[in-house]
């Protein structure tokens, strides 16, 4: 384990080549590091309640470890290091979804939601779309 002083142009590498990711619960470096296949040990900010909440469901999907309301303490680094191989099998086994993915789904939820979006072509939609975003 290395603790690093900031530095934003390691700090966009050391993800990546990271075995696991120590960090804060917010969502922008836990979901990067999530895309990478890193275990996290979050420690949420206290009182910041979408923090806490993003640390519990890391340990209820098995993809990490959160100390909540405390904190950081050796023994929880100790745990973490002891179960990292069991949330990389958990991270690796499980499907990231990409854009296509993400895409079918929102037209599926949309078509059952709002029956007249089948009044248009897939073709005609994907146009329309191209040209509100010139």
């Amino acid at each position: 384990m290395r603790f690093k002083r900031t530095c934003i142009t390691e700090f966009l590498q050391d993800p990546a080549t990271s075995r696991a990711v120590v960090c804060t619960a917010g969502f922008t470096l836990i979901s990067e590091a999530l895309y990478l296949g890193k275990p996290l040990l979050a420690v949420p900010n206290r009182g910041i309640f979408e923090q806490t909440i993003n640390g519990l469901f890391l340990e209820r999907e098995g993809l990490g470890k959160a100390v909540v309301g405390r904190s950081l303490a050796t023994a929880d680094l100790q745990r973490f290091q002891g179960e990292l191989d069991a949330f990389s099998a958990q991270l690796q086994s499980r499907r990231i979804s990409g854009n296509t993915e993400a895409i079918k789904l929102i037209e599926s939820v949309l078509a059952r939601a709002v029956p007249t979006l089948h009044a248009f072509s897939k073709s005609d939609r994907h146009s329309r779309v191209a040209a509100a975003s010139r």
